[in-house]
């Protein structure tokens, strides 16, 4: 028997999933792929590199928030629950310390 990896889906800001933010990524670099392509086989005006530049920064751009995303969803929560566990158990001991130092005092 295989645990889910995530039992909950992980959502992005924008409600979708990863797997689907992913993808529709992967459409949007395919079709800039697909333009790129056309670009290099025949002269383009400066206005249709501008629009392909701007694709390319907000392709990048999802990709940049995405990698974020998935890494705020990764590492903060073990810390965060690792900082909080130090912090208990440091507490305890200290109060178990001193009433075991005043007890045998």
């Amino acid at each position: 028997m295989n645990p889910e990896p995530f039992p909950t889906p992980l959502l992005t800001r924008d409600g979708r999933t990863f797997p689907e933010a992913i993808a529709d990524l992967e459409q949007a670099l395919g079709e800039l792929k697909q333009v790129y392509d056309l670009c290099a086989q025949s002269p383009q005006s400066p206005r249709q590199n501008q629009k392909l530049l701007q694709q390319l920064a907000r392709a990048e751009g999802e990709l940049t928030d995405l990698d974020v995303e998935l890494a705020a969803h990764l590492y903060p929560s073990g810390l965060r629950e690792l900082f909080w566990q130090i912090v208990r158990f440091t507490g305890l001991g200290i109060i178990l310390g001193w009433m075991l130092r005043s007890w045998g005092a």
